[in-house]
Parts: structure tokens; C-alpha cells; sequence
């Protein structure tokens, strides 16, 4: 049995993805690590496993899932929505290779030399202008990309946007075990706490809502926030939380009277792109890549030599959490 193969136009994504998930059922076997590679060291670990680097002779990633705690088919299924994501240029490539441990399975992807965003980010500081609109670009262009797909990430946050070096001229989405199909249904448990859209956080009967491109543009929002300032702009999107309920008060006031805190800290002319992405309302929330009307625009107001003293350059990236 041959690799599909994608039609040229790119139809049928849904086929496509079946037929890729049927080759690799059928083909994935049982194999022995210590033969397929050398395993330099562990470069992470969470929950269901964790992330090997290896050699073969290629140095390479290799995501690594407990047996015990996955099932076959979400292993297989994430694996296959990466491998066909990995042609755009900011979404972690893909070598095609899948096994099956003995207590594991795991796929190969491509190395990030320096990690995660979630690691560069100076805490209440956040990073420069310009890394911060590099990042924006190619995390809107690969958003995009998966809404041309039909596919809503679920779980878009700094922890899974990869660096490939420390200015960011290069950065790519990784980790699609949460990945669904637009309009497929999903629990509103889905997602990051501080990155979750209203419409996932809203306690009502309904457990279930329609995936929606429009979730990932809003953790969108809430990433650039939090990559300009070194800070979350609210705990979660729930009217309990005073900063989110005052920042939905500010953008349903019409004219607006007041900037609350923490928007104050971002030049004005970028209040409409941040009332864009994080739209109370998803029927008028915006375009991940909205962002590139706003790209000749100052997005960091300049901060005074005394106000720079004021803040530690050497942080844990345990140390940045919602305020």
C-alpha cells in the first residue's frame, strides 16, 4: 500500500486525511527505539509523554505518547493532520515517519534549535516591535493557512509556537492533538485556560459547541498581548474576571470613555486591531491576518530608561502567569 497522495488543487482535504489515517493503521509497526536512533536527551515532557531528541542520522524531534494513556487512533490522527499541514513554511515540518514502541508511540518532526515562544518572553516587558510583528506575520499566515483547510487548532499559545532562532525571523505551529474540523463538535473544555474564547468559556447547558477558526483568531489575540506587554490581559474570559469583565465593558461603549488597564500600555492606534481579534461577539470577530493592516503602525509605546531599570531581565518562564 502506497502514501496517498494530495490532489493537486489541494480538494478534498477531508479524503485525503482519511486515506492518510487508513495507511498509517495499517502500516505503523511495532519497533525497537534504540534501532532506529540514537537518542541525544529528553527536550520536554507533560502529561501524556514526552519529546526525545534523536539522531538517525538526521537530528530530529521525536514526540513521544504514553501507550497507556493514548489511544491508537488520536495518536494517528494527530500525527497525519501534521504531516499534512507541514508544507507551509510556519508550521513544524514532518519527516512522515510514525512507530510503535513498546510503551510508546511517536512520530518525527523537524528540530527547533531554540524552543518555545512561551521561553523568550520577558515577564511584564515583553518582547521588541519587531520580533513581536515577525511572530504575528507568520503565526497569521499559518492560521490562515489551516482555515483554507478547513482546520481549527484549538490550542494556539506561546508553549505551541516553535523558534528557530532568537530574533524569530522563523517560527511554526506545532502540536495538533487538539485539531479539529470546522464545525466538527467540541467540548468547552477544549483549549488553554487564559487563551480560551468567551463562547468556550460561558458556563451554560450546552457542553458542546461547533469548532470555529474564529477560536484559534481570539487565543490569537490574547498571544499578541501577551508577547507585547510580558503579561495576560485577564485569568480567563469570564464576566468573574474583573480585567475581561472592564475590557468588555470598554469595547461595547460606544464612543469609549475609558482605556482600562492593562490596554493602556499599547499605543491607541492599535485598540481597533486588538477589538478585531478578541471580539466578545465571534459573528464580528476578525481575520487572523487582520494584523497586517496594522503593520506600518508603532504597536509599543517607548518606555523610559527609569521604567526599564524598574524590570528584571532574567526571568523563569514558570515566573510569567495570568495577573
Amino acid at each position: 500500500m502506497s502514501l496517498p497522495v494530495m490532489a493537486s488543487d489541494g480538494s478534498d482535504v477531508v479524503l485525503f486525511l482519511e486515506q492518510l489515517f487508513d495507511f498509517y493503521s495499517q502500516n505503523m509497526r511495532e519497533v525497537d527505539l534504540s534501532e532506529l536512533f540514537e537518542v541525544i536527551r529528553e527536550l520536554g515532557s507533560g502529561t501524556f509523554g514526552s519529546v526525545l531528541l534523536v539522531k538517525d542520522p538526521r537530528m530530529m524531534a521525536l514526540k513521544m505518547l504514553d501507550r497507556s494513556r493514548t489511544c491508537q487512533s488520536n495518536f494517528i490522527r494527530e500525527f497525519s493532520v501534521s504531516f499534512f499541514l507541514s508544507s507551509h513554511p510556519n508550521i513544524i515540518g514532518g519527516y512522515g515517519l510514525a512507530f510503535r514502541f513498546k510503551n510508546h508511540y511517536a512520530f518525527a518532526q523537524e528540530l527547533s534549535p531554540i524552543g518555545d515562544l512561551h521561553s523568550l518572553i520577558p515577564v511584564n516587558e515583553g518582547l521588541p516591535e519587531a520580533v513581536v510583528k515577525r511572530c504575528a506575520v507568520q503565526i497569521a499566515s499559518a492560521l490562515d493557512f489551516m482555515k483554507s483547510k478547513g482546520l481549527v487548532h484549538l490550542d494556539i499559545k506561546p508553549e505551541n509556537i516553535l523558534v528557530f532562532d532568537r530574533e524569530c525571523a522563523l517560527v511554526k505551529i506545532t502540536d495538533f492533538g487538539l485539531t479539529q474540523f470546522k464545525g466538527q463538535r467540541i467540548s468547552c473544555k477544549t483549549g488553554s485556560k487564559s487563551y480560551k474564547s468567551p463562547e468556550l468559556c460561558q458556563e451554560t447547558s450546552m457542553e458542546f459547541l461547533a469548532a470555529d477558526p474564529r477560536i484559534d483568531v481570539w487565543a490569537f489575540g490574547v498571544v499578541l498581548f501577551l508577547l507585547m506587554t510580558g503579561m495576560f490581559p485577564w485569568e480567563d474570559a469570564t464576566l468573574e474576571d474583573r480585567k475581561y469583565r472592564r475590557f468588555v465593558r470598554w469595547q461595547q461603549a460606544s464612543p469609549s470613555k475609558f482605556t482600562p488597564y492593562p490596554w493602556k500600555k499599547l499605543p491607541s492606534a492599535l485598540h481597533s486591531m486588538f477589538h478585531s481579534l478578541l471580539a466578545v461577539d465571534i459573528t464580528v470577530r476578525g481575520d487572523a491576518t487582520d494584523v497586517l493592516a496594522y503593520m506600518d503602525l508603532t504597536w509599543k509605546k517607548k518606555v523610559s530608561q527609569k521604567a526599564r531599570r524598574t524590570v528584571g531581565t532574567k526571568r523563569k518562564r514558570t515566573d510569567l502567569h495570568p495577573e
